[in-house]
């Protein structure tokens, strides 16, 4: 008999520059993860929110701000049965509902490289040291 653990899935990324590009990838990424557990009738929906403004078009977010620390990409499916949600803030988080172990995976290891070419390394320094989980 083998005794295996399973792997948790990581729920939140390094701290990253990101630009409008990186986050019309993030976006897309979501989306097609999404819409993979919806009917295939139904369309997503998307929210971007920055502090207390929502758009739901990515063109948008210039005008609602040039920079900012303060992002949610939430995607919902059109049966509002599954959703995934990236909250970018000091820390960034991601969420998810209705989306098994596996699928979330694989959605946290295509976003990672966009985080990982974005890194700002001293952010990262000191989140690795202000959070560090002690076993």
């Amino acid at each position: 008999m083998t005794i295996r653990t399973k792997p948790e899935v990581p729920d939140e990324f390094p701290p990253a520059r990101l630009f409008l590009d990186d986050i019309e990838e993030i976006t897309r990424i979501l989306v097609e993860a999404t819409e993979k557990l919806a009917d295939q009738d139904e369309k997503s929906t998307v929210k971007l929110s920055i502090k207390n403004q929502v758009c739901d078009e990515i063109q948008e977010l210039p005008k609602i701000a040039r920079k900012t620390s303060d992002l949610s990409i939430s995607v919902t499916s059109g049966d509002k049965f599954s959703s995934s949600t990236l909250r970018i803030g000091h820390i960034i988080f991601l969420y998810f509902v209705g989306f098994t172990r596996e699928q979330e995976l694989n959605i946290f290891h295509r976003l990672a490289p966009i985080f990982k070419r974005r890194n700002l390394w001293l952010p990262t320094f000191v989140h690795s040291l202000c959070y560090a989980k002690i076993p």
